[in-house]
């Protein structure tokens, strides 16, 4: 505390300096954070012995509040930051896990990235919060992933599959669910994985789940997965093209596939002139 700083020896540096800037006494209170000083506060006065015990009290409070608000700023950057990483590191496992299914089925080469991105744009149409629809894209990325713990053999079979290949390629999504199960997204993508083949009448698989029992996600992915499988070319079968995918979703509206999903499907491709990515 210099009460005359045109006087007080101690502020000698600084004489011209306060007479050429018109203040007398001057207040200079530290910002202490676990013993540490982060910074100084410091106030002017123009009049001499400008600062009484009660306003010296209070600012010191306010120097104490003030380091707590600096201190709490810095660690919530650190935090963001450190989400950022742990987000970014998610993603880049979710990415790896795409390339590794791509590489090992090369007839479905593509085939979950125009799923993610079709979910993304049918997310969109409805009107989905950013986190919501980033959550779909991330799951539909993968939504096959189940399919590594299956014989490559059943997955490039040229012709149809008998009951027994069949019932295979069927624990995909129970596969997938029990590969990510364990990770700690900020989404629920083990369970959209799961819940992809899932219809609202129950006669999807593997849990037989109905309506609402099946998870938002998973209703967009499972419209978007059928009609990007339909349009194209798959090892046992030409492409069926567009306008049967969209026949099929349409007229399994409400039965199998959730009809605001089918809806805001069918604005984008019949309105809007969306296509499948390529």
């Amino acid at each position: 505390l210099i009460k005359n700083a045109l006087t007080d020896p101690g502020y000698a540096l600084w004489h011209a300096h306060a007479h050429q800037q018109g203040y007398r006494s001057v207040l200079a209170l530290p910002l202490v954070s676990f013993q540490q000083i982060i910074g100084v506060m410091t106030i002017y006065s123009r009049q001499e012995d400008g600062f009484s015990a009660t306003e010296i009290e209070l600012l010191d409070q306010l120097s104490k509040d003030l380091a707590f608000g600096i201190v709490s700023l810095r660690t919530r950057q650190l935090q963001e930051q450190s989400s950022e990483r742990l987000l970014e590191s998610l993603e880049g496992t979710i990415s790896a896990m795409s390339a590794t299914m791509e590489m090992r089925d090369r007839y479905t080469s593509g085939h979950q990235q125009r799923v993610a991105e079709i979910s993304r744009t049918i997310a969109e149409a409805m009107g989905l919060s950013s986190d919501e629809i980033h959550g779909i894209y991330l799951a539909a990325q993968i939504h096959d992933v189940g399919k590594i713990h299956i014989p490559a053999e059943i997955l490039t079979k040229p012709g149809r599959l008998n009951e027994l290949e069949y019932s295979l390629v069927k624990t995909h999504p129970q596969n997938g669910f029990d590969v990510l199960k364990n990770i700690k997204f900020p989404w629920p993508i083990a369970r959209m994985v799961h819940q992809h083949h899932e219809r609202l009448d129950g006669s999807g698989y593997p849990l037989g789940l109905k309506n609402q029992e099946i998870c938002l996600g998973a209703k967009i992915i499972a419209v978007a997965d059928v009609l990007e499988a339909m349009a194209s070319h798959r090892p046992y079968r030409p492409a069926l093209g567009l306008d049967a995918a969209l026949e099929e979703i349409s007229r399994h509206s409400g039965t199998h596939f959730d009809p605001a999903v089918v809806k805001a499907c069918l604005q984008l491709f019949q309105e809007r002139g969306y296509q499948v990515p390529t």
